[in-house]
C-alpha cells in the first residue's frame, strides 16, 4: 500500500505500526485451520487472494476488519469498520 502511494505516512511504516498498536486495542489474528476451509474464503466477487485471506481470517476469528476497500466494506456477514 505504501509503495503504491495508496497509504501516505509521515514517518517510517514500522514506527507507525508500533505506535498505533500502543494506542489502539489491536489483536493479531493467528493462522488457524478454520481460515483454510472458511466457505466465504472462495466466494468473493473478485479474485484478490489477499482479500480472500483477510475476509476468511476475520470471519473464522470473529474479528472486525478495518478497511477502506469499498469491495470489502460491502461484503455481507462481515464485521467491518469502514475507514472511508
Amino acid at each position: 500500500m505504501q509503495e503504491k502511494k495508496k497509504l501516505q505516512l509521515r514517518r517510517d511504516l514500522g514506527q507507525w505500526v508500533m505506535e498505533s498498536a500502543r494506542h489502539v486495542d489491536l489483536k493479531e489474528a493467528p493462522f488457524i485451520w478454520e481460515v483454510s476451509y472458511e466457505p466465504p474464503f472462495t466466494m468473493l466477487l473478485h479474485r484478490d487472494p489477499a482479500d480472500r485471506f483477510l475476509v476468511a481470517t476475520a470471519r473464522a476469528c470473529n474479528m472486525t476488519l478495518v478497511t477502506l476497500d469499498e469491495k470489502l466494506v460491502s461484503i455481507a456477514d462481515l464485521k467491518v469498520l469502514s475507514n472511508l
